[in-house]
């Protein structure tokens, strides 16, 4: 009898590491160290420091920012949106994501599965680029601004799933100039005027 009881609990104890081994990373975290990046081979560390956490509503839209910083100042986003089970985006993700940053020429420069870099104009004629990440069917994650450095560094890692020669980089920085920090901005006239979320009937 205490056979078949160990048995068993070997095997519900195998099955429970199984599951948690087959859970899929997320492609971006933080942990104490800064930023990882993971995706298939690819796992990246960059150091990169917290400067704050923002957390704010939009409708009926969840949104946390955590804006970071680079050694040499380069500051990044990393925003999540969530929102409730019963509601869905109203339009594509490239329409969403060219609707709260106001750009023109938007295009997908970079797909693989849930993930695409989109790449458009903002209003002052600037390039701006952006990493979505479909988390689910009621959630979005968004990693921006994308410099020349840093676009090519999430590409290799999270669109290519290239592995790293070594697990953790720590000098690695992201070169670009002090530029003000183009942050979306999910204004209730979106909702409003047009069909930025939709309620499941």
């Amino acid at each position: 009898m205490n056979k078949w009881i160990v048995l068993a609990a070997v095997a519900v104890g195998a099955v429970i590491l199984w599951r948690l081994s087959s859970r899929t990373a997320p492609p971006i975290s933080f942990t104490e160290s800064g930023m990882r990046l993971q995706n298939g081979a690819c796992r990246l560390y960059l150091p990169v420091k917290k400067l704050r956490e923002e957390h704010m509503s939009a409708d009926v839209l969840s949104i946390s920012r955590t804006i970071a910083t680079f050694p040499n100042g380069y500051r990044v986003v990393d925003e999540k949106i969530t929102m409730p089970e019963n509601y869905t985006f109203g339009k594509g993700i490239s329409a969403v994501v060219q609707d709260i940053f106001g750009l023109t020429d938007l295009r997908s420069v970079d797909e693989s599965g849930k993930m695409a870099i989109f790449e458009g104009k903002r209003a002052d004629g600037g390039d701006f680029r952006v990493l979505a990440v479909f988390k689910g069917k009621y959630d979005l994650e968004l990693l921006y601004p994308l410099n020349d450095t840093f676009y090519m560094t999430v590409k290799h890692c999270l669109i290519e799933k290239k592995a790293q020669k070594g697990a953790t980089i720590l000098n690695h920085t992201v070169s670009d100039d002090e530029t003000p920090l183009p942050l979306s901005r999910w204004n209730q006239k979106l909702f409003d005027l047009d069909i930025l979320v939709n309620k499941d009937m």
